[in-house]
């Protein structure tokens, strides 16, 4: 079992598609809420912003 910060799923997927050639599979689901660290909330703002101004949309669902 891990614990990450959702912003960093995206990573982790294109990580183990990478490690295991596309045929891996995981699964993966909300486990508890937690105040962001500052760093790592500086970036996914950061990302947010130039993915927003390069006309990209994001999509927020609860």
């Amino acid at each position: 079992m891990v614990l990450l910060p959702q912003a960093e799923m995206q990573n982790l997927i294109a990580k183990l598609r990478s490690l295991s050639v596309g045929v891996g599979y995981f699964h993966w689901q909300d486990d508890h809420l937690q105040e962001v660290p500052d760093k790592l909330a500086e970036q996914v703002l950061h990302l947010t912003a130039n993915s927003n101004a390069n006309g990209s949309h994001t999509s927020k669902s609860q």
